[in-house]
């Protein structure tokens, strides 16, 4: 959210572990490291001034959108001036902090409207890119929770939306941000202090939002929820409480464990030792233990090798007790 709002603005930054401030753009940079690299040139040429408003439009008012929106909020230069979900009671949470934001249940209607700048995507993982190239093409700067695709393919959509439309899109991988993360790359890596890296673990177990049950409340379907609109392209099925409210437990919707956690972790691995794409990939897990229904794996094992330098590896449980996530490095 601080690189969005710097490259929207030009000159405001906020970071959620510290008060709002003003930074030039070359002690941002500096400090914001390989975040900028997906900003084009062209972008920079039409930030706005300091003194400018952002109108922030809000688009999935569910827990981590209205987190989001909370910290969008932190900076005096936003304004919330419109939110939608395809649940009622999701907007009104959000609008106890955007009283004053017109309410939509359709993004369109959303993006049709001049006063909203940017928008924050937070639906559930199968709507990000519609929303995002409609976004793109309605003239919206775009910052999307992650992952911004469910698959390769459908990410040069979103590349060819954001550069015919001269647009920033970010996507929400806020390690990159991070002071601790930077400063454990400059003191660690930048500096070689941990020498020739030969292997990577990273883990993520007990990850709470996995095991979501739905409340009372949304057995039956709530007459302000619009079960078609949540399926968007996906097939038909009938409502089902679990799969809109845990929705990351089916592979429908999201990537499960993978895209959820191991995309975070991975990108760590990726900012510290300057690799992108690896050579190859292998994963095996499966519904082990919660034979609920769900599609997404509850134990995943990935490993990953990157061309005769060194291999990493994410693990994750769901399994009851297990706790517990980080990255450890091993170097010479």
């Amino acid at each position: 959210i601080n690189a969005f709002l710097q490259r929207r603005s030009g000159l405001r930054v906020y970071n959620s572990h510290m008060s709002t401030a003003d930074f030039d753009r070359r002690q941002f940079l500096r400090k914001a490291g390989g975040v900028t690299a997906a900003v084009s040139a062209l972008s920079y040429s039409r930030v706005l001034g300091a003194n400018e408003r952002i109108g922030l439009g809000v688009i999935g008012t569910g827990d981590r959108g209205r987190f989001d929106m909370s910290c969008f909020q932190k900076d005096p230069a936003v304004d919330v001036v419109a939110l939608c979900d395809i649940f009622g009671d999701q907007i009104d949470l959000a609008r106890k902090s955007a009283p004053n934001a017109q309410a939509f249940s359709d993004h369109r209607k959303l993006l049709a409207l001049k006063e909203v700048q940017a928008v924050l995507i937070a639906t559930p993982d199968h709507w990000h890119v519609p929303i995002a190239i409609d976004a793109l093409n309605a003239g919206k700067d775009v910052y999307c929770e992650k992952p911004l695709t469910l698959t390769i393919e459908e990410g040069p959509g979103v590349v060819k939306a954001a550069r015919i439309n001269d647009r920033i899109c970010q996507v929400g991988m806020q390690q990159r941000s991070g002071p601790h993360y930077l400063q454990a790359k400059q003191e660690y890596f930048d500096s070689g202090k941990i020498g020739k890296v030969s292997l990577v673990r990273t883990y993520w177990n007990g990850n709470t939002y996995h095991l979501r049950k739905a409340p009372e409340s949304l057995q039956t379907k709530p007459p302000n929820l619009d079960w078609a609109h949540f399926l968007g392209r996906l097939r038909w099925r009938d409502y089902d409480p679990q799969q809109y409210y845990n929705w990351r437990a089916y592979l429908d919707f999201g990537g499960g464990q993978v895209t959820d956690l191991f995309t975070h972790w991975i990108d760590v691995v990726h900012m510290f030792l300057g690799k992108e794409i690896p050579a190859s990939a292998s994963a095996a897990g499966g519904v082990y233990i919660y034979k609920d229904g769900r599609t997404a794996p509850d134990t995943i094992n990935v490993l990953l090798e990157y061309g005769g330098e060194f291999t990493a590896t994410f693990d994750a449980s769901l399994v009851p007790g297990a706790r517990g996530a980080g990255i450890d490095f091993f170097g010479t």
